[in-house]
């Protein structure tokens, strides 16, 4: 019988710049280009190429352990996040917020139960197969967090909206993150800070299951194939209306 895996917790922040930045090598020349996790399109700086972004099933995205750490047997948990827009009514006036959002998709006993202020303070990268370690399949399905989130937003609203007669959610970005842990004497460590956390969960030593589908990035040329215009907003040919560029056509 595989390990009993508990519901996550999951913890909202309202921040200023709720963006994070991902590190990308130009898949034409190797230059490294910074993306923000909202950007659909792959601008390089260096041989000027232009590309979209497609990624299925969602953007996964890895946090680099330290360097001493990084030949060590690695365990990397997942955690969804949302970036979002809340909108509250209160008495006769709108409020917003943009609200970051995480939560671990796995619920092991006593985890950082989400990713607090990292991904806005820590460079991640696309997930790669080629990354070495063993990535845990999420547990916790992404719609049924996202419903659950829905359902607490109003009190967790209530710190900068106290008098809240309606909400709504305007989701802009969701993604799954995995960061890297290890066990060393019994005790779960932090890969990227080398932090001691938690008690080593014993779910992680009983055949938790590993990733089961690969996640894939691909670049899409924003080119269209018959007129040659390009489109860096939209994935569609001026010339030719509403059609999917990149060779779909």
């Amino acid at each position: 019988m595989g390990p009993t895996l508990l519901k996550p917790s999951f913890a909202i922040s309202a921040v200023n710049d709720s963006r994070f930045h991902i590190q990308l090598p130009c898949p034409q020349c190797g230059g490294r280009v910074i993306l923000e996790d909202t950007d659909r399109f792959f601008h390089c700086p260096f041989c000027r190429v232009r590309l979209a972004l497609q990624a299925t099933p969602q953007r996964t995205y890895v946090f680099s352990p330290k360097d001493s750490y990084r030949f060590r047997p690695l365990t990397y948990l997942p955690y969804w996040r949302f970036r979002d827009l809340v909108f509250v009514l209160e008495a006769d006036e709108v409020r917003h917020r943009i609200l970051a959002v995480s939560a671990a998709a796995v619920g092991f006993p006593d985890m950082p139960s989400s990713l607090g202020l990292r991904p806005q303070a820590v460079p991640l990268f696309f997930y790669s197969p080629e990354i070495p370690g063993t990535f845990v399949e999420p547990s916790f399905p992404c719609k049924k967090w996202l419903k659950s989130l829905d359902f607490d937003l109003k009190d967790r609203s209530r710190p900068w909206a106290s008098s809240i007669t309606y909400h709504a959610l305007i989701g802009e970005s969701v993604s799954l993150v995995y960061t890297p842990f290890f066990e060393r004497n019994g005790t779960m460590h932090d890969a990227v800070t080398g932090q001691s956390l938690t008690p080593w969960p014993n779910e992680l030593g009983h055949g938790i299951p590993a990733i089961n589908t690969q996640p894939r990035l691909d670049f899409l040329p924003t080119l269209c194939p018959r007129w040659g215009d390009d489109n860096d907003r939209e994935l569609a040919c001026p010339a030719l209306g509403p059609r999917l560029v990149g060779g779909f056509l």
